[in-house]
């Protein structure tokens, strides 16, 4: 027979126990309370990027009344201590997403927004827009039209699918910075995925 020897036993059950505990408040610490921030059943926020100076900024919609008809697009930055630094609401309500942000080495926050509606139609003019905000959220006034859907985004470049303009023609990708400006080229969407 074996014999069990008790002091081990127990060392392992005090060191699982420790180790739970310090699981626990590890996610209680990185836990956060988005509820604060998401207040109605039209509302939604997700985090889009971290700022250089610790700053999150997150993006989503917000209903401005009880019947969630109108809904605007929301921008909301938060202190590295999770208090508000700013908080920016679209004076208009307009079908858009708020699909990803990257700041600009000159401080200035440029956020991708997705033009098409709940249908993926996307209205006259560009599919997709970069609006641009001050540091302290405030609207810039510049507005950057692009042109495809986007396939993909980084922080420094954004692949677009251009949709065929007559029934013959193959699809065709871009690659843009974050001012909009063609840096390449090409029929294959793979030739921009497997540089990056």
């Amino acid at each position: 027979m074996r014999k069990t020897n008790h002091s081990s036993v127990l060392k392992r059950i005090l060191i699982l126990t420790l180790c739970l505990i310090m699981l626990a408040g590890t996610v209680l610490a990185e836990n956060i309370n988005v509820d604060e921030f998401c207040t109605g059943d039209g509302d939604y926020l997700y985090f889009l990027c971290t700022l250089s100076d610790g700053r999150l900024l997150c993006g989503g919609s917000k209903a401005l009344d009880e019947s969630k008809d109108i809904a605007r697009k929301w921008l909301l930055c938060l202190n590295p201590d999770r208090s508000v630094s700013w908080e920016y609401i679209t004076p208009e309500e307009e079908a858009s997403t708020v699909m990803r942000a990257s700041e600009r080495p000159d401080g200035t926050i440029a956020v991708v927004f997705d033009m098409g509606d709940e249908d993926y139609e996307a209205p006259e003019g560009a599919r997709s827009k970069i609006r641009y905000y001050t540091p302290d959220g405030q609207p810039t006034g510049k507005e950057t039209d692009l042109p495809g859907v986007i396939m993909s985004i980084t922080d420094t470049d954004i692949v677009q699918m251009l949709l065929p303009e007559e029934e013959n023609d193959d699809y065709r990708y871009i690659l843009t910075d974050w001012e909009g400006n063609v840096m390449d080229e090409s029929d294959e969407l793979q030739t921009f995925i497997h540089s990056r």
